[in-house]
């Protein structure tokens, strides 16, 4: 859980700066870059070693990054690396992501059906989807092969279940009572 607030801590200052700075979208993208890290737990591992000194750890950031992510984001792996957090990362960039969301007034919505669904079906459900939204959406869309029919939508914390599978679980239910 110290993770967690830290990470939060983390990213609400860096948002709080590129609000101020006008750099979200530079952030966005050093997030970008940086998923080289999150996505490789050997260098996670590396990186947070208390053992490894420092000067070191600099410097492997350094190689793989400094010409792809801003001055800012370097001093971020710097302190990170420094404190043995790097396992942060992938946390720190998802609380910005969703300081950056909330910002522009965007939800983002993870749909999964048994089938691709047409452009027609699709846009017909974002119709109908956008009225759980204070602002615009963004919508994902996977298949998931243990759906009969019908959709789960996933909206933040919040899950819209209109799937074949579900219903008839509660008609089974239902006729066993």
């Amino acid at each position: 859980m110290k993770t967690d607030s830290s990470s939060q801590r983390f990213s609400q200052a860096i948002f709080s700066l590129a609000l101020e700075n006008n750099t979200i979208d530079t952030w966005l993208a050093n997030f970008d870059e940086l998923e080289i890290i999150t996505s490789n737990i050997m260098l996670i591992s590396l990186l947070d070693k208390p053992d490894l000194d420092i000067e070191i750890k600099t410097k492997i950031t350094k190689k793989l990054f400094e010409k792809s992510i801003s001055a800012e984001a370097l001093n971020l792996m710097h302190l990170l690396s420094k404190r043995n957090i790097v396992h942060t990362l992938k946390s720190i960039t998802d609380h910005f992501h969703q300081l950056v969301d909330s910002n522009n007034q965007l939800t983002r919505i993870t749909v999964e059906s048994a089938t691709n669904l047409t452009p027609d079906q699709k846009t017909n459900l974002e119709t109908f989807l956008v009225q759980f939204s204070e602002g615009s959406i963004k919508t994902k869309y996977l298949i998931n092969d243990t759906l009969i029919g019908g959709f789960i939508a996933k909206i933040g914390d919040r899950i819209l279940d209109a799937s074949i599978k579900t219903r008839l679980k509660q008609l089974n239910q239902s006729l066993k009572n």
